[in-house]
């Protein structure tokens, strides 16, 4: 283990660390969301209405903290989410996140905006795996995104259902972080005092958005493809598009759709309803 990271006891140290580790531009793409970040807060505040009860005199000598998330095993109640074009925050990405998912057992789910693809993924560990996927525009590419995904043994798909429209985030818009590249000064300066990850930036493989190369007509760089997904967020989403994505994948039980607490909506928050009514669709 890295000894600073060794030294981190907490999310908030993982975070500090990340802060000075990595590009001011990177790390608020990371740790941002849309607008006043309205939704992000409420994410966080909403665990803290939730108090663990201790049960005392009770042997613990012995315990077990599996689960099971949708049918698939898991060491313990929480899985790793989908973190998009993750080669900017680690020159490994998403093959150290899968990795390190196998060996603690727990799921692993991939973004549609992975820099490796769905089938890079599904060879670097045998742990199982979910797939991230929008409802967008070109239905012809969520086919072969779903095909994909079933010939490479993935066992869910997780539908994010509400981002009809790119975020505002006003974080990137500051930084330059958009589409296209718009970098400030200030964030070249930045970038460049962070030595380490420029060095393993440059020096690793040209990052791609791996799953959609070759959809575009133009190139298949990274900046490039992110413009073309960006055109695909359909604004149009209904619960009959939701409908017609899960009679796509009828693969197995897992269908978990994912919504109201993305951090690139601007106020949303955590709500239960999903639970239900995105029931009829299980």
């Amino acid at each position: 283990m890295n000894s600073n990271v060794g030294r981190c006891f907490s999310i908030n140290d993982l975070r500090t660390r990340a802060k000075k580790r990595i590009p001011a531009p990177v790390f608020h793409y990371l740790d941002g969301a849309a607008e006043d970040e309205v939704t992000l807060r409420q994410n966080r505040e909403a665990f803290s209405k939730y108090q663990l009860v201790p049960r005392v005199l009770r042997d613990v000598s012995s315990i077990d903290t599996s689960t099971s998330i949708l049918g698939q095993k898991s060491s313990m109640p929480f899985m790793l989410a989908p973190t998009g074009m993750s080669r900017l925050f680690h020159y490994r990405g998403e093959e150290a996140v899968s990795k390190a998912a196998h060996k603690a057992g727990l799921i692993y789910s991939l973004s549609t905006m992975s820099t490796f693809s769905i089938e890079e993924v599904a060879g670097f560990s045998d742990g199982p795996k979910w797939f991230q996927i929008y409802v967008w525009r070109d239905r012809d590419v969520l086919k072969s995104f779903i095909e994909r995904c079933k010939a490479s043994g993935y066992k869910a798909l997780c539908l994010t259902v509400d981002v009809p429209v790119f975020g505002q985030r006003e974080r990137d818009m500051r930084t330059g972080v958009t589409i296209p590249p718009e970098l400030t000064f200030q964030s070249l300066i930045d970038t460049l005092i962070r030595p380490q990850w420029l060095w393993q930036y440059l020096r690793s493989s040209r990052m791609e958005l791996a799953n959609v190369r070759g959809h575009s007509s133009v190139s298949d760089d990274a900046f490039v493809l992110a413009e073309y997904t960006n055109a695909q967020f359909d604004p149009s989403v209904d619960w009959a598009a939701a409908e017609w994505m899960v009679k796509q994948w009828d693969y197995v039980q897992g269908r978990c759709p994912a919504g109201c607490g993305y951090r690139g909506d601007g106020y949303c928050g955590i709500q239960s309803r999903w639970s239900s009514a995105g029931s009829q669709f299980r």
